[in-house]
């Protein structure tokens, strides 16, 4: 789901899958809403999160639903290591480099409609704001 689509649709749906041990998938269906670094949410929320290159937006699901389900067929898999491509990607580009590289690759979703600018200082995600087909 694209950034465009998840305002449009004001929904997400979180899935949890237990990859060893016992089997069980639980997703939790919310209604959700985008804070961008320009709201006055930003810093209370971003403070719960690791510092890392290039954040811009955080993701806010009120949970409506839950849902579990057996996760017989999910696969055991073991986690190996992280990957520290993205890291080191975002810590060469720097800020401003993010800030442009997302307004020259970001700003169109794949089906053709325009995105939000998600670094501006004000919020794009505001309640005034509305993005509709």
């Amino acid at each position: 789901m694209t950034l465009l689509s998840f305002l449009i649709l004001e929904r997400l749906t979180v899935m949890f899958c237990a990859f060893s041990g016992p089997p069980k998938i639980v997703r939790l269906y919310c209604r959700a809403r985008v804070v961008a670094r320009g709201s006055q949410e930003w810093p209370s929320l971003i403070e719960q999160f690791p510092s890392h290159s290039g954040r811009r937006q955080v993701f806010v699901g009120d949970v409506e639903f839950v849902q579990t389900s057996c996760g017989y067929a999910a696969p055991e898999m073991k986690l190996v290591s992280q990957r520290k491509t993205l890291t080191r990607w975002a810590e060469v580009k720097g800020d401003e480099g993010l800030v442009e590289y997302r307004r020259t690759h970001n700003r169109v979703s794949p089906d053709a409609l325009e995105t939000p600018v998600t670094d501006a200082m004000a919020d794009p995600f505001s309640s005034t704001t509305k993005h509709s087909r």
